[in-house]
């Protein structure tokens, strides 16, 4: 599966767009900036349902974990597989359980961004499709 970050498909959008979360002092994960850099299949003629999340710490630039989130609830419970995951195929930083926990506390709650990633997810497939013609 070819998988490219979001913000090399659509520059522009992709900075506007980026997905950070402050985590203050005094809390599970280390306190700091953490963006959510989404990557999506770009393999012509998946379609597949779900991006990766590489959770990047900004000082230094490290990726702390990978999430697997399905974008798509129905196709995850069908396969069984549970809508959020650490990805095994990637490396997971020692903390990955709580980023994972992180994810799904706060912006899993936040409809208008899990929209957003469906919405990132069919412009990256109709690039595709388009690529392809």
């Amino acid at each position: 599966m070819a998988m490219e970050p979001f913000h090399t498909l659509f520059p522009e959008i992709g900075g506007r767009e980026y997905r950070r979360v402050i985590v203050p002092p005094g809390r599970p994960l280390p306190a700091g900036e953490y963006g959510f850099v989404e990557a999506y299949c770009t393999e012509e003629g998946c379609n597949c349902h779900n991006v990766l999340l590489n959770v990047e710490s900004h000082r230094p630039p490290h990726r702390e974990a990978t999430i697997n989130f399905g974008i798509d609830p129905v196709e995850f419970a069908r396969a069984g597989i549970p809508r959020a995951f650490l990805d095994r195929e990637n490396p997971q930083g020692r903390e990955a359980e709580k980023f994972l926990r992180l994810f799904e506390e706060v912006l899993l709650t936040d409809e208008q961004y899990v929209e957003r990633l469906a919405r990132h997810r069919a412009m990256v497939k109709k690039l595709v499709d388009e690529r392809r013609r």
